[in-house]
């Protein structure tokens, strides 16, 4: 039994993911269980991703999406954008995707963003298209609410200069969790 456990624990200081999926949750959680269970159930091996949630309030899941692997943060920061700071700091992997409380990942979603990342080792910056859904996850056409038109947006360390790319991050013109960025461009960004 004891071997078991150091072995677990070896396995577990090993494990260095890829991908780190972010989930922020502000003072809400309606939709978060929805949320985490589409990172989890993704077609990418949970071997090469992890998932962190970083929220400001207590919950009764915690201890069920930890035991899952989930890492669970607590931050009473007063906004998101220091919530987001302290989750990265707590991530291992080398590709940042966030994704809102309210908002849930397409199952292949975190295999499209290995691929393109692996196939292209300049690549800083990723965005995709989304799709609306209701409080069921049933997919609608809402009047008066705009997604933005853009099939992806790929910025590579070379194409439009890293302080552009910074100053597109920053503005936060492009919905967080249709984000995926490499932690380059994190560390970058900090260091303006």
């Amino acid at each position: 039994m004891k071997t078991n456990i150091i072995r677990h624990v070896l396995q577990q200081s090993v494990f260095k993911p890829f991908i780190s999926v972010i989930i922020t949750a502000f003072n809400r959680d309606t939709f978060l269980k929805d949320a985490i269970e589409s990172a989890l159930k993704q077609t990418l091996d949970k071997k090469v991703y992890e998932v962190i949630v970083v929220k400001n309030f207590d919950w009764e899941f915690d201890d069920v999406y930890s035991s899952r692997g989930v890492k669970i943060i607590k931050d009473q920061s007063p906004n998101l954008g220091e919530m987001m700071v302290h989750a990265v700091d707590k991530s291992l992997g080398e590709i940042i995707a966030f994704l809102n409380d309210d908002d849930m990942f397409m199952s292949e979603k975190l295999r499209i963003v290995y691929k393109i990342f692996k196939q292209n080792p300049d690549l800083i910056f990723y965005h995709h298209s989304a799709e609306v859904i209701d409080s069921k996850g049933r997919r609608v056409v809402k009047k008066g609410f705009h997604v933005r038109k853009l099939n992806s947006l790929i910025i590579t360390k070379s194409s439009q200069g890293l302080l552009n790319v910074i100053k597109i991050f920053t503005n936060s013109r492009y919905g967080d969790s249709q984000i995926a960025v490499r932690r380059e461009l994190i560390e970058k960004t900090r260091s303006i």
